[in-house]
């Protein structure tokens, strides 16, 4: 099913994250901030792997945060970080709108069930 829009609770969602991200790029240039990867998933479940590709994301690590996100939603197709990270690489980094679009709606999806 394609999705026409984000609707509140993806707005929120994207926003949220994009906040931190705008935030550990001003604050945490030097590598990954254990402190800013607990808020940036503040109240959700996530594991090891999935904090670390957000963070690579964070930390303007695009290549590593694709390749380690490729591999969380390999071994668990349900993560709406890992499809989520895949988006952010695909649009900010490799310009591919179309990937980035696929993985944003499969994150919403699974964000929202």
């Amino acid at each position: 099913m394609i999705r026409r829009g984000l609707g509140p609770r993806g707005v929120v969602l994207v926003l949220s994250l994009a906040t931190v991200a705008v935030a550990a790029r001003a604050h945490a240039q030097d590598g990954l901030s254990e402190e800013l990867l607990g808020r940036s998933l503040e109240g959700e479940e996530a594991s090891d792997d999935e904090r670390r590709a957000w963070g690579l994301v964070l930390a303007d690590k695009p290549i590593e945060a694709r390749e380690l996100a490729d591999r969380v939603v390999a071994g668990s197709p349900r993560s709406f970080v890992g499809h989520f990270v895949l988006g952010w690489v695909q649009h900010y980094n490799e310009a591919n709108f179309a990937r980035a679009l696929f993985h944003y709606n499969t994150a919403l999806e699974l964000y929202e069930a």
